[in-house]
């Protein structure tokens, strides 16, 4: 029984939606100078960012090879148990 009403919820809400926006040339010249506008202002910092966490990335990937061959290394030495 909840599984008919969980299904009559979601298609009622399905149903109720909007139609999509229909933007004419005009309007979508608009937008699209607006989005790069706003991509220019916030492609330093987003660049940044990535920067950083691509720095990150290749630090705890070194350290995790690093780690790895170490324990290789102690195993073919018998200096690790």
């Amino acid at each position: 029984m909840t599984r008919v009403v969980f299904i009559f919820v979601l298609l009622f809400s399905l149903a109720c939606e909007d139609p999509p926006l229909e933007l004419n040339k005009i309007e979508k010249r608009e937008v699209d100078t607006m989005v790069n506008h706003q991509i220019k202002i916030l492609r330093p910092q987003l660049d940044s960012i990535c920067d950083n966490r691509r720095s990150t990335l290749v630090k705890n990937a070194v350290d995790s090879i690093m780690k790895k061959r170490m324990n290789e290394i102690e195993l073919l030495t018998g200096k690790k148990q």
